[in-house]
């Protein structure tokens, strides 16, 4: 199946599955940002932010290009906040992180106080101190190799 994201990019795709028109909001040299047709809870939007290049995951992104979708997330944020009292910048990194469109993204969600969406809807569990040590300790290594 082709990528949806790719077929926006090169022009193929000139609508979401939904009919909504894909019309691009910004661009740089390697990022593109447009709505998504997919709305949370309200109707204030969802801002997706993709490299213009294929890459399902994040930690395939060059550290420009990376670099560059940061800085256009941070542009977009500043924007979202001339209307709105905060956002949720979220990336599903595969599809038991909840991906579904394997083409990294970042996903802006405009947020208000009193909105009544729930994006941290897990439970919480709690460590032992002795088991925060292990855990930090392990991760420490896996970074080291």
């Amino acid at each position: 199946m082709k990528c949806v994201f790719c077929q926006f990019i090169s022009g193929e795709k000139k609508e979401h599955s939904n009919g909504l028109p894909f019309r691009i909001l910004h661009q740089t040299k390697n990022t593109i940002s447009f709505l998504s047709n997919v709305l949370p809870a309200t109707e204030d939007g969802h801002i997706l932010i993709i490299p213009k290049k294929h890459h399902a995951n994040v930690e395939d992104i060059p550290k420009g290009t990376s670099h560059e979708l940061i800085e256009h997330v941070s542009l977009l944020v500043k924007i979202l906040r001339k209307n709105h009292d905060g956002c949720n910048i979220l990336l599903n990194d595969g599809g038991a992180a909840g991906q579904e469109i394997f083409h990294s993204h970042f996903h802006l969600i405009p947020r208000n106080t009193k909105d009544k969406i729930k994006i941290e809807v897990f439970k919480r569990k709690s460590l032992s101190k002795e088991n925060f040590l292990k855990l930090h300790n392990s991760l420490k290594r896996l970074i080291k190799d």
